[in-house]
């Protein structure tokens, strides 16, 4: 019996193919050559694409998905995290 191990769950916003963003009171990229990229209030979406990240100031940028090795999230607040 061939089994395919679940990836990772990406939400879409209906009639779109473009991912809906999530709130993070942290986030934290390990990049594959080991750099760690770090952002506090951020609006972030990741999917096959890569990352895109929106700051509390509004400064956007963008991870391509051969570049990210694994991210982290921490929410401060219970409410977000629902």
């Amino acid at each position: 019996m061939n089994r395919v191990a679940p990836g990772p769950v990406t939400a879409y916003v209906k009639g779109s193919d473009m991912p809906t963003m999530q709130r993070a009171d942290e986030l934290t990229v390990v990049h594959h050559d080991d750099t760690i990229s770090r952002f506090t209030d951020v609006t972030y979406s990741l999917s096959r694409e890569g990352l895109r990240v929106i700051t509390a100031t509004g400064d956007e940028k963008a991870f391509p998905c051969h570049d990210i090795l694994t991210t982290h999230v921490r929410y401060a607040h219970d409410s977000l995290a629902a």
